[in-house]
């Protein structure tokens, strides 16, 4: 875990060799990123929520002797309910970009749309879906 650029031990090299990392971006571009081993999923096996596995992982960052965020979360923005990302998806649709059924569950497809949309409108692709994402679909 760690919002601090390089991961494990904050600059430190990944413990393992074998260790595969990904990326993760809750607040897409615009925030924090993390890079998560294994032990991400692990947590998520007690609560398969993205945001617990986050907070137990920085927790766990600070025990050791980690510091804050190195990049905040994003002010401005909101989470969307579940009609509102059925609108995103709709507007998205509608501007032509393949979402299948707006159906208000983000998908591969529709980050795959939002992505593309993002990349015509010359912003990160980082297909984080969003108030401000709804707000711009909607000018």
């Amino acid at each position: 875990m760690a919002g601090h650029g390089d991961y494990p031990g904050f600059g430190q090299a990944i413990p393992r060799q074998s260790d595969v990392a990904r990326i993760y971006m809750p607040a897409g571009a615009a925030g924090p990123s993390f890079l998560l081993l294994h032990n991400f999923d692990v947590i998520k096996r007690y609560n398969n929520s993205d945001s617990y596995a986050t907070a137990v992982g920085h927790l766990a960052d600070r025990i050791i002797g980690g510091g804050p965020f190195a990049a905040p979360w994003p002010s401005g923005d909101y989470a969307l309910s579940k009609d509102q990302r059925a609108q995103v998806q709709s507007l998205l649709a509608r501007a032509g970009y393949d979402v299948g059924s707006p159906d208000g569950v983000i998908g591969p497809k529709t980050r795959a749309a939002v992505m593309a949309y993002q990349n015509r409108a010359g912003l990160p692709a980082d297909g984080h879906v969003s108030g401000r994402l709804l707000d711009m679909l909607k000018r």
